[in-house]
């Protein structure tokens, strides 16, 4: 069946969009990303990120979290095993669509910082051996 001048226009406006746009990820399914990347990208929010981990096909990287997160603690006084094992959680999350974004990712690993400081010091626990 042949398009209708306005099909061929929506259709037509659609691919000029994609091809001038840069895409933004922010939702951190891996499912969503592989279906509809790569993204320029990427920003965590919490909401969805939280909601993301209690997908049950996280639960491996949940429970990797967790483990790292006990091992490690002793490397990090003044911070919560529950805290780290979020942050984890979270990085860990991050990088799993990683491979599907051209562009940076920024991960909000610790919803309960609110200071500059305090992201500064989350962030050198993230990224050891960058200089901040």
């Amino acid at each position: 069946m042949a398009k209708t001048d306005k099909e061929r226009l929506a259709t037509g406006f659609w691919n000029r969009i994609e091809s001038n746009q840069a895409t933004d990820y922010n939702i951190l399914s891996l499912l969503v990303a592989t279906e509809l990347g790569p993204f320029v990208d990427c920003t965590s929010n919490q909401a969805d990120s939280y909601l993301e981990l209690l997908n049950l096909q996280r639960a491996a990287l949940l429970k990797n979290s967790a483990a790292l997160g006990r091992e490690i603690l002793s490397d990090f006084p003044g911070v919560s095993y529950e805290e780290l094992a979020v942050e984890i959680s979270m990085v860990s999350l991050s990088l799993t669509v990683a491979p599907l974004i051209t562009g940076v990712i920024h991960v909000m690993s610790n919803p309960l910082l609110e200071s500059t400081p305090a992201i500064i010091e989350n962030a050198k626990r993230a990224l050891p051996g960058l200089t901040f």
